[in-house]
């Protein structure tokens, strides 16, 4: 009798116990749903998180995937491969990203798309340890903006340890900011003067204030040094690469290494450096590294295409671009995916190249015309996403360099309320004015175009008009319609 009751004491207090754990273990997921839920609250917005909320809003497809650091984001442009290889592609480079967060994010990214082949861009830093905060706290971008599941919480308390594992949701790692960022937590928006399409996002021109401040914050080489050529990756840094590529492997992925160019004068020994040693142990196991640095002379790089001397403009990126995506198309299959994989009517180079009867607007003017001899030869408008829209100035880069454009538009009273571009708003409150120099050069395939951007959420643009130097008129139209 009495040993009967101490059994089923014991399977009572089984019972309760495993009654227990379970309202704990439902408790804890419904807590884990909960702070799930509220992560994207609790994200800073900027350009990062601008671009992987797109891919997740508006991209259904996508056959070539680019990886890197800000070098990557600024140097591969996805609208040149489309154009060249016929195949939809995204740029999912983060700012100072090293292999250790990108792993998760790849398993994140290639759960959802069935690429085909994943582009790795790596710079001197992508397998370092992570020595000082401020290199830590770069990897909050890539790692905020990847879904939940072992490999991140694996791979950031590797960065982080294991007393920080509950920072790995932004909604308990920024608990004293709640209040700020549900009270006016403002919506990002690229600025006018940063190219964007696909993640790529790029300035349009070089900038001498971004420029002088590189080379006041680092010291370049004075003189010709010896490059060691003969150093290798430690075991750490080899796992973080094996690590990526096996990830990849797995899904059948085609894999391609590149390194995105720095302005020559400014690379250090150890750059170049850490470069060989990548090459040296990719060659191991069979992949290529195409290094760009190595080939600026071959591309003609010159200061111009860059923003600063670390990362290319828009200008810059064509030229990389359309070498990398002439490589690819040389020496990967690519079966032609549906017509409607990607949409060609926000593609700039579609548009210039071929498909000019696809955009909003667009008009060619002779050599021997009155606008052809002030050095504009055509001129393009088209929507790029959003309620953001460009217009493309194809010209002669040394006329127009001296002058100045004006384009202006009026919008319907009604929708005056929807502006962004306050600051260009005339007295009378519904008619946008620019007056913008010609500094946004593009060359592509040997003609010379200027392109300008700006917002314009309205349903229609009335007496949309461009004029360049003393008040000479390009076109003028009564109404452009912008939206069915």
């Amino acid at each position: 009798m009495g040993i009967w009751f101490q059994k089923s004491l014991s399977i009572s207090s089984f019972r309760e116990k495993g009654k227990f754990l379970l309202k704990t273990v439902i408790l804890l997921s419904l807590v884990l749903f909960f702070i799930g839920f509220l992560e994207a609250w609790f994200i800073k917005e900027d350009h990062n998180s601008f671009s992987v909320n797109y891919s997740k809003d508006k991209v259904e497809r996508i056959d070539i995937g680019i990886f890197g650091t800000s070098h990557g984001y600024t140097a591969f442009d996805p609208r040149v491969f489309e154009k060249n290889i016929g195949v939809p592609t995204y740029n999912f480079s983060f700012t100072a990203q090293r292999l250790i967060a990108m792993s998760p994010f790849i398993d994140d990214v290639t759960t959802k798309y069935d690429f085909k082949l994943a582009v790795i861009d790596v710079c001197n830093l992508s397998s370092d340890s992570l020595p000082n905060p401020k290199a830590k706290g770069f990897q909050y971008l890539t790692f905020d903006n990847t879904r939940l599941s072992l490999s991140k919480v694996g791979n950031f308390n590797k960065v982080y340890g294991y007393d920080n594992m509950f920072e790995v949701f932004p909604t308990i790692r920024n608990h004293t900011k709640w209040k700020e960022f549900l009270d006016s937590k403002p919506t990002y928006t690229i600025p006018l003067d940063r190219d964007f399409y696909k993640g790529f996002r790029s300035y349009f021109s070089h900038s001498k204030e971004a420029w002088d401040e590189h080379v006041k914050k680092f010291k370049w080489p004075k003189k010709k040094y010896k490059v060691n050529k003969d150093g290798e990756l430690d075991a750490d840094q080899k796992q973080k690469y094996l690590e990526v590529i096996s990830k990849l492997e797995k899904k059948n992925i085609d894999i391609l290494f590149t390194s995105a160019p720095v302005y020559q004068k400014a690379l250090k020994p150890h750059y170049w450096a850490y470069l060989f040693s990548v090459q040296k142990f990719l060659d191991s196991l069979g992949f290529e590294l195409i290094d760009y640095n190595s080939l600026y002379d071959e591309l003609e790089l010159k200061k111009k295409h860059f923003r600063d001397p670390s990362h290319l403009n828009s200008n810059g990126a064509v030229i990389v671009s359309e070498h990398l995506a002439k490589y690819i198309r040389n020496n990967f299959d690519f079966k032609k995916p549906p017509k409607d994989s990607f949409d060609k009517e926000n593609n700039r180079y579609f548009l210039i190249d071929k498909n000019k009867k696809n955009a909003l607007y667009h008009k060619r003017f002779g050599k021997n015309s009155k606008i052809g001899s002030l050095g504009i030869n055509g001129a393009i408008l088209y929507k790029v996403f959003d309620d953001r829209y460009e217009l493309v100035i194809q010209g002669r880069k040394r006329v127009l360099d001296k002058s100045r454009f004006k384009l202006s538009f009026d919008f319907p009273k009604t929708e005056a309320r929807k502006v962004v571009d306050e600051k260009y708003l005339l007295e009378d409150q519904n008619r946008l004015v620019y007056n913008e120099k010609f500094e946004n050069w593009i060359d592509y395939k040997g003609k010379s175009f200027h392109v300008f951007q700006f917002n314009a959420p309205f349903s229609e643009l009335n007496n949309f008009e461009l004029k360049v130097g003393s008040g000479n008129k390009v076109f003028k139209e009564d109404t452009l319609k912008l939206k069915p």
